[in-house]
């Protein structure tokens, strides 16, 4: 026969194990809850990443069209020669400079580029300050037959 002390100190030790158990299944879900949050962050700013990305491709892409509409080509252009500027846009979608990266070789082609970029500003440019700022510095390339 268990004396009343020995059921009450069973009972306590018990009572401490399950305290103890209810305790370590708390920190499991919390950690299990911060995983998760995470994870779901994680995935946000992925897809924001991913999302802005494209976007700034798309305004790339708009740029380039909208200076390639102002290109006059120079009398009798001949080939296909690659023309690479540096661009540093600003707010509204004004050129702060314009640098010849990569000569075409032919110097009219190059020099009706840089006047159809001076002549295409404002150029589209998001209003997102965040993407404009990821987009400020562009390396864009031009052909002929583009």
């Amino acid at each position: 026969q268990h004396s009343g002390a020995e059921e009450a100190a069973q009972a306590e030790d018990l009572r401490i194990l399950r305290e103890a158990l209810q305790k370590q299944q708390r920190v499991a879900d919390e950690l299990r809850a911060a995983r998760e949050t995470s994870e779901a962050e994680q995935r946000a700013a992925l897809a924001a990443a991913e999302k802005a990305l494209r976007t700034i491709d798309e305004y790339t892409a708009r740029i380039q069209a909208a200076i390639r509409e102002k290109v006059i080509l120079p009398p009798g252009m001949a080939g296909n020669p690659e023309a690479v500027f540096e661009v540093k846009l600003v707010r509204g979608g004004t050129v702060a400079s314009i640098k010849l990266a990569k000569s075409s070789g032919v110097t009219l082609y190059d020099r009706a580029v840089e006047a159809a970029i001076k002549k295409a500003e404002p150029l589209p440019v998001p209003d997102d300050p965040e993407l404009l700022l990821q987009m400020r510095d562009l390396k864009l390339v031009f052909r002929p037959t583009d």
